[in-house]
C-alpha cells in the first residue's frame, strides 16, 4: 500500500476522459464478490492483479472474474516487496505468475509490484517471461484507516484528471490495508462509476 502515485506508459489510454479500474491485493470472500456485482451491473470491465496465495483459496472468484471478461493480473505470491529479493527468489515468483497465468489460460500477462517496488532483476524477468508490467496514475488512498466513502470519492474525483489508472483494493487487511477497507471503496464506487458514466468517462482495459 502506499499513496505515491507512479505513473506508467499510458498507452492503452488511447482516448481523451478515460478509466482503467484496476484492484490490487485480492481477491477477498467478503469483499471481492459485491465488488464484481457492481461492475457487472454498470457494465465495467476492470484489471484485477491479484495475489496468488489468495487467489488459490478463491478459486471460484477467480473463474468469476475471468467470464465476467475481467483482465487479471498478479500481485506477488504473498503481498511481500521484491526489494531485498535476489535473482533466484525474483526468478521463482515469475515461474510462479507462469504457472498461475497458463492454469487459466490467460495469454494476455500483467503485473504489478506490491507498493510498486521493483528490484535490479525484474526488469530481466519481464522481458524473459513476455509479462508486462502497469503501475497507476492515480489512487484513492482507500487503504488507510482513515478513509470513508465520502474521502475516496473526493480523492478519485480529484486525481484521476481526463485520463489515467485508477488503484483501488478489493482486499488488503492482512497486507496493510484498513479492516473494512475495501467495502468503503466499492460503496465509493457505487457513486463514482454512474457518475463519470453520465460524464462522458469510458472504462477501459489493456489491450
Amino acid at each position: 500500500m502506499s499513496s505515491k502515485v507512479r505513473r506508467p506508459a499510458l498507452r492503452d489510454l488511447n482516448r481523451d476522459k478515460t478509466i482503467m479500474l484496476t484492484f490490487d491485493d485480492g481477491p477477498d470472500p467478503c469483499y471481492t464478490g459485491r465488488l464484481l456485482d457492481l461492475l457487472q451491473q454498470h457494465q465495467v470491465k476492470a484489471v484485477f492483479f491479484v495475489v496468488l496465495e489468495a487467489a488459490k483459496q478463491n478459486e471460484d472468484l477467480v473463474k468469476r472474474m475471468l467470464n465476467e471478461g475481467h483482465v487479471m493480473g498478479v500481485h506477488s505470491i504473498r503481498h511481500t516487496s521484491p526489494l531485498l529479493q535476489g535473482f533466484l527468489a525474483t526468478g521463482k515468483e515469475f515461474l510462479a505468475y507462469q504457472d498461475f497465468f497458463r492454469q487459466y489460460g490467460i495469454r494476455k500477462r500483467y503485473y504489478r509490484p506490491p507498493w510498486g517496488h521493483r528490484n535490479i532483476f525484474t526488469a530481466f524477468f519481464l522481458k524473459k517471461t513476455g509479462i508486462r508490467m502497469i503501475l497507476w496514475t492515480a489512487m484513492g488512498d482507500d487503504w488507510k484507516p482513515e478513509a470513508t466513502p465520502g474521502s475516496i470519492q473526493r480523492l478519485c474525483r480529484q486525481r484521476i484528471g481526463r485520463l489515467g489508472i485508477l488503484c483501488l483494493h478489493d482486499a488488503g487487511e492482512n497486507s496493510g490495508g484498513a479492516p473494512g477497507g475495501p467495502g468503503r471503496t466499492t460503496e465509493a464506487l457505487s457513486r463514482l462509476i454512474p457518475e463519470w458514466q453520465a460524464q462522458g468517462y469510458h472504462f477501459v482495459v489493456p489491450k
